[in-house]
């Protein structure tokens, strides 16, 4: 399974679309309950209106990474201050 979080942006046709982290969670722990890992999560920072379930794209990482999931990963978001947060916050806590 592959994930795309976006509140706007459609995802290519082998993604699943999350709007929000809430949404992004729900997919996780139902790929997670078949016994398997996602295959790639790709993430947006700013969510609009879908905030208010979850936070920004950057509480997915937090919730992947103290849960000790460190799925591949990448940032599609073009926010100025967003993406390279999340880039650095991979970075630093994915292992290699």
């Amino acid at each position: 399974m592959k994930i795309w979080l976006d509140d706007l942006r459609r995802p290519l046709p082998e993604f699943l679309w999350a709007r929000s982290v809430g949404e992004a969670k729900a997919l996780i722990l139902e790929c997670e309950s078949r016994g398997e890992a996602p295959e790639l999560i790709s993430l947006d920072y700013e969510l609009g209106e879908y905030e208010l379930d979850g936070g920004k794209g950057i509480r997915l990482l937090e919730w992947l990474a103290q849960r000790g999931r460190f799925y591949p990963v990448e940032v599609h978001s073009t926010h100025i201050y967003g993406a390279p947060v999340m880039e650095d916050y991979i970075r630093q806590n994915w292992p290699e």
